[in-house]
């Protein structure tokens, strides 16, 4: 083992994520639906709920030292055998995330109500 990986493990380096932080313009995110508006806490779920990067940023399961990307570069409008479209994507970790919460009793908006996460006129 080299000596700037034993640094690096020991100054608690090794782990991308600990170091990983969401930049202010990313602390919130408003996406445009036409179901209405969806106001993303970004910093919130990650560091008030403690959601991992990973568990949206599919891609830093490969390559967890590049910087996450955003859903829209790889789930595109249309969906392909391989790749579900961004509104289906989001439908299904957002909902599965919240649905998991709510099994263990905690609060999020529920997957099945629409206005739960979307708001018309914002």
């Amino acid at each position: 083992m080299s000596l700037a990986l034993i640094l690096l493990v020991l100054l608690g380096g090794a782990d991308p994520q600990a170091a990983r932080k969401i930049p202010p313009e990313k602390a919130v995110i408003q996406f445009k639906t036409p179901a209405g508006d969806v106001l993303f806490k970004h910093e919130q779920h990650a560091e008030k709920y403690g959601v991992a990067c990973e568990k949206c940023h599919g891609t830093l399961r490969n390559k967890p030292e590049e910087p996450p990307k955003p859903c829209s570069a790889c789930h595109l409008k249309t969906e392909t055998p391989k790749v579900p479209s961004l509104r289906d994507a989001v439908h299904k970790k957002c909902g599965d995330c919240h649905k998991e919460e709510q099994t263990k009793g905690k609060k999020a908006p529920l997957a099945t109500q629409c206005n739960g996460c979307h708001v018309r006129g914002s």
